[in-house]
């Protein structure tokens, strides 16, 4: 069988959800444990959709680790997507990013999984649509591993609009100040610190400092076990259940 590698980027749980159910050989977690292993025939990139593109590291992921490794053994590269409501360009994004590091997307999909993107979702997802939504990731996801184990092509969507539009909002997701705030229920246990992908925040003084260059994850804010970190209007966290845990790094 070949050796298959999945590099994830995750920040509330989602994608590393999906990852841990594609059967890969390893997931190495992109930010932190970037090496791609040099025997690795396939290769699975999952992350979530921020602003109807890539987040930032996995661009620059693709930008530098994989455009300057040997990728002579790769004989299949698939993309899965994560995303609350669409992926928009997300596909044609990453099949681009790959072209220019000098690879090919052999196949790329998306599942829908419970929104956390607070600006556009102020409550929380209940308990019992986060469920439904789940069990229809997981129907997806049963044919999207039979696609996988058969090596089968499915090619991002290229039409006219995804190259004018999405051509323009390739470089929407970016770094930038943040609305979210950190009241005095904070009790400086870092584990928002732990959840943050980009290592954004820090605890100064026993308490949690969100710094400037916020991804806009959200993970922070749904983690805090105090409920200590706002965001304006929000209500509730997002919480995946007990069995499917493993978000937190």
């Amino acid at each position: 069988m070949p050796k298959t590698i999945i590099a994830c980027y995750s920040a509330t749980g989602n994608s590393l959800y999906i990852s841990k159910r594609l059967g890969a050989d390893k997931i190495i977690t992109i930010g932190k444990d970037s090496s791609i292993d040099a025997d690795a025939e396939i290769l699975g990139i999952v992350t979530p959709v921020y602003c109807g593109t890539l987040p930032i590291p996995v661009k620059e992921f693709i930008s530098s680790i994989i455009a300057e490794r040997d990728n002579s053994n790769l004989k299949y590269i698939f993309g899965i997507l994560t995303y609350g409501k669409t992926p928009f360009w997300a596909a044609s994004h990453l099949s681009r990013a790959l072209q220019d590091a000098g690879c090919v997307l052999s196949y790329v999909n998306g599942v829908q999984m419970p929104d956390a993107y607070l600006p556009l979702k102020k409550k929380a997802v209940k308990n019992e649509e986060r469920n439904k939504m789940l069990a229809e990731a997981e129907d997806k996801l049963e044919k999207i591993r039979d696609d996988i184990k058969k090596e089968e092509f499915r090619l991002a969507r290229m039409g006219l609009s995804y190259r004018l539009i999405g051509k323009l909002m390739y470089n929407a997701a970016q770094r930038s100040s943040n609305r979210l705030s950190v009241s005095d229920k904070c009790i400086g246990c870092s584990i928002c610190a732990s959840a943050c992908p980009d290592e954004n925040i820090k605890i100064e003084n026993a308490k949690a400092v969100i710094n400037e260059k916020c991804l806009c994850c959200y993970a922070c804010y749904h983690i805090c076990p105090t409920g200590a970190i706002g965001f304006p209007g929000a209500e509730g966290q997002y919480e995946m259940p007990e069995n499917m845990k493993g978000r937190y790094r």
